[in-house]
């Protein structure tokens, strides 16, 4: 005879038991078994099976065909308390510290969230963290891995060898953690694709022109990741829409960037450049 399961796994031992209690303790309608595989997006035999042991247990009823949770049940509250209190757990400032606690002096976040430090684009929001980590463990993606299945946003991670001097300690959604520098993050949102082309061209354009950015700093970050050209276009980009933007041109080699791109990409930060420029400035 197989050794008996605890009550504790029988009620949460699978991770459609799981999201079975998270659907209906969150939103008592009753439903049919077939509509609830469809809306947490599970196989249907392992649904008709996990509502059976639940309604075995007590925590659901069947109303007619439909099933529901069952305020008797005497954990009904104790349950509502769980799905509740941990669905609305992990926001991105929890995310943000744990990843500090996590990781230390060894970590860096860049990308979205270093990019738009200074402020927010206009037209543009999105949850994401890319995170940088130096010398990464077997165990550190691990980690990451059960922050991104909880996360509010989309975690991106990869391995470093060293940390970027224009790394500092910032506050970022409450939460203070270490972030690399406005120039970097947009760098890396390219490299990284943590973004798309538009946004990179939006936040550009932002912190240029609220003179948020070194842009020598940029260009030099961008030469020394292989990315050089592209901000060099989308900023001569921004100078002939405009025609009144003093882009300082000594600095920028457009003729030789133009000519290292491939058409359809250099069509791609033209289209970026004209869509950004229109939404910051109201073209």
């Amino acid at each position: 005879m197989p050794p008996k399961k605890s009550y504790l796994a029988q009620l949460l031992g699978t991770g459609t038991k799981v999201r079975i209690l998270e659907h209906l303790f969150l939103d008592p309608t009753p439903v049919s078994t077939h509509a609830l595989s469809k809306k947490i997006s599970n196989s249907i035999g392992p649904v008709y099976e996990q509502v059976d042991q639940l309604i075995a247990l007590g925590v659901l009823k069947e109303v007619g065909k439909k099933i529901t949770p069952d305020e008797s049940y005497p954990f009904h509250d104790d349950i509502m308390s769980i799905v509740t209190s941990t669905t609305q757990y992990m926001d991105i400032r929890t995310l943000l510290d744990r990843v500090d606690s996590l990781f230390g002096d060894g970590y860096y976040i860049t990308g979205y969230l270093a990019a738009r430090q200074n402020g927010q684009p206009v037209d543009h929001d999105q949850d994401s963290a890319l995170i940088a980590i130096l010398h990464p463990r077997p165990r550190y993606s691990r980690f990451l891995s059960a922050l991104s299945a909880v996360a509010p946003a989309d975690v991106l991670w990869y391995a470093v060898n060293t940390i970027p001097v224009d790394i500092t300690r910032q506050d970022i959604y409450g939460a203070t953690i270490w972030i690399a520098s406005t120039e970097r993050g947009l760098i890396d949102c390219i490299l990284h694709h943590d973004c798309s082309t538009y946004v990179v061209a939006l936040l550009l354009l932002q912190n240029f022109m609220e003179n948020t950015m070194d842009l020598s700093k940029l260009l030099m970050i961008a030469e020394g990741c292989g990315v050089g050209e592209i901000p060099v276009i989308l900023l001569s980009e921004f100078s002939r829409i405009a025609g009144n933007i003093p882009i300082p041109f000594e600095k920028l080699n457009v003729k030789e960037a133009r000519a290292k791109m491939p058409d359809p990409e250099l069509s791609a930060l033209i289209d970026a450049s004209e869509k950004a420029y229109n939404t910051l400035m109201g073209g």
